[in-house]
């Protein structure tokens, strides 16, 4: 299974709520707190799980790379029916877009 994966390509990287790409250094997202206030009124506990989520959205693409070499490592050297289907279905799901 090859990596089909339509969005920035490279590395990403967090600054601060932003998700950027380190190449090209277009923004890629800026992650809001849930309460949907501005930054400047954001208390210490908004600024924590904004920069957590824009993590995990920095490593985004390197977690599908790992997710598709895994399960394709797996289906090549375990006996067929190997609990593979959930993980092949997060990755459809991961590069389905519209």
């Amino acid at each position: 299974m090859e990596n089909l994966f339509k969005g920035t390509k490279g590395k990403w990287a967090r600054e601060g709520t932003v998700v950027v790409s380190m190449e090209s250094k277009c923004e890629i997202a800026d992650v809001w707190a849930p309460n949907d206030l501005p930054h400047h009124e954001w208390n210490d506990k908004d600024w924590v799980e904004a920069k957590a989520n824009a993590q995990l959205m920095a490593t985004a693409p390197e977690l599908l790379n790992a997710l598709i070499k895994l399960v394709k490592e797996v289906n090549e050297t375990v006996a067929i029916g190997c609990p593979t289907f959930y993980a092949e279905h997060v990755i459809q799901k991961a590069l389905k877009y519209k």
